[in-house]
């Protein structure tokens, strides 16, 4: 599965340099944590952050999990869900992305459909496809 770079992690979200982690520590916690969600593995960097948060809750999948460390080392408010008009009860194919408060500032997106992660504006990627997502 294809993960952004560090270095278009930083370039596209050039807002990280904000954080409280500073851009090249938030970038490499995201890229860790896009990589532990597709594979399992701990980074040491995401590691270390995520063992300053809140445990990971049994229910919780390595996705999700993944999600909330981002949301965390990002600042961001929240992980928001884009429906696809062909989910269903049993497969989502829609987006999650770490909500910036702006449909069009680039953000970590990971696309169900296609199994992988993007550093877009949600907002264009949507419009790109507007008879897919509702």
């Amino acid at each position: 599965m294809s993960v952004p770079s560090i270095k278009t992690i930083k370039t596209r979200l050039r807002w990280l340099n904000k954080t409280h982690l500073g851009a090249d520590l938030a970038a490499k916690v995201l890229r860790e944590a896009m990589q532990f969600a597709d594979t399992g593995k701990e980074g040491k960097t995401f590691a270390a952050y995520a063992d300053t948060l809140p445990k990971r809750v049994l229910y919780e999948s390595r996705l999700q999990y993944a999600l909330r460390v981002m949301d965390s080392a990002a600042e961001t408010y929240g992980v928001e869900y884009i429906c696809s008009t062909h989910d269903t009860q049993y497969e989502e194919r829609g987006l999650e992305y770490l909500n910036t408060g702006d449909t069009y500032t680039c953000t970590i997106i990971y696309n169900h459909d296609s199994d992988s992660w993007s550093a877009l504006p949600w907002g264009n990627f949507v419009e790109s496809r507007p008879s897919f997502y509702e």
